[in-house]
C-alpha cells in the first residue's frame, strides 16, 4: 500500500502509516518505550529490521535465514532488549528452532531515530 505497510497508533489516536519500500512485514515487536520497532520480512531470506514511526526510517540488522514455513516455530518473532542493544530472534537454519541474539550498535538506533 503505498501509505505504509506498518501503522501505528498513539495514546491519543492518531494513525501513522510507515512505509518499508520493498518489505512485507509479518511480525512486529516495539521497545517498552514504543520510540523503535523490529520487524521480519516475509520474504527472502527474512531480514530483520529496526525502525521509527516518528523519524519513519528503518535499517536492516540482519538476516535470521529462518524457512518461514507453516509452523510458527519457523518465524523469527523479532523483538528488541528494552535498551535496544539487542534484536532477538528465532531461526531454524541450523536445523532446528533456535533461539538467536544481534547486537544493535548503538549509531544503528541513533540514526534511525534522527529526523534528518
Amino acid at each position: 500500500e503505498a501509505g505504509g505497510n506498518l501503522i501505528a497508533v498513539t495514546a491519543s489516536g492518531q494513525v501513522r502509516r510507515v512505509g518499508i519500500p520493498g518489505i512485507q512485514v509479518n511480525h512486529v515487536g516495539t521497545t517498552p518505550d514504543g520510540r523503535l520497532f523490529s520487524v521480519d520480512n516475509w520474504r527472502g531470506t527474512s531480514e530483520l529490521l529496526i525502525g521509527s514511526n516518528l523519524s519513519g526510517k528503518t535499517t536492516l540488522v540482519c538476516e535470521s535465514r529462518t524457512s518461514m514455513g507453516p509452523s510458527q516455530a519457523t518465524h523469527a518473532h523479532p523483538y528488541l532488549s528494552p535498551d535496544a542493544n539487542w534484536l532477538v530472534f528465532n531461526s531454524d537454519s541450523p536445523g532446528r528452532p533456535q533461539i538467536h541474539v544481534a547486537s544493535v550498535p548503538k549509531s544503528m538506533t541513533t540514526d534511525v531515530l534522527s529526523d534528518d
